[in-house]
């Protein structure tokens, strides 16, 4: 499944999801099926980023080992704007990460995860795409 990654600037980055790229359509893999390894990698970033986020750290990513893409799109400043302008008044910060499913499109894993934050227990759908080398293809946080 191809997920993208944009960002709009209004009075923060909101990160924008959009699926079904070139007509094609993911598929929900049986638990059994899941590379854990991979999925692991998956929520090892979000969980990395999210609890970075909380105490004010706003990083460049590794360029081996997220899409350029998204490495561009969420600029350290660009993730300080969704962070402390959209998700931490909304949510609050971030406190645990809980595994969904994994759907797959072509090659490419999309794992979806719901994200649990501090203010009223609030949760986030987050889906990460990766590729079978293991890199992080797409980002995509489910704003309130």
């Amino acid at each position: 499944m191809r997920f993208r990654v944009e960002t709009a600037l209004l009075s923060a980055a909101i990160l924008l999801f959009s699926c079904g790229k070139g007509g094609e359509t993911s598929i929900k893999i049986a638990e059994r099926d899941v590379d854990v390894s991979q999925m692991d990698r998956a929520a090892e970033f979000v969980s990395t980023l999210m609890n970075g986020w909380n105490v004010g750290r706003f990083e460049p990513f590794d360029s081996k080992k997220v899409a350029p893409k998204i490495a561009n799109d969420l600029s350290p400043e660009k993730q300080k704007q969704l962070f402390e302008g959209r998700i931490r008044p909304a949510c609050g910060n971030f406190q645990r990460l809980t595994y969904v499913a994994t759907y797959a499109k072509g090659k490419e894993r999309i794992y979806h995860f719901i994200g649990t934050f501090d203010k009223n227990d609030t949760q986030l759908k987050i889906f990460v795409g990766t590729t079978p080398d293991n890199v992080i293809s797409d980002l995509v946080i489910s704003l309130p």
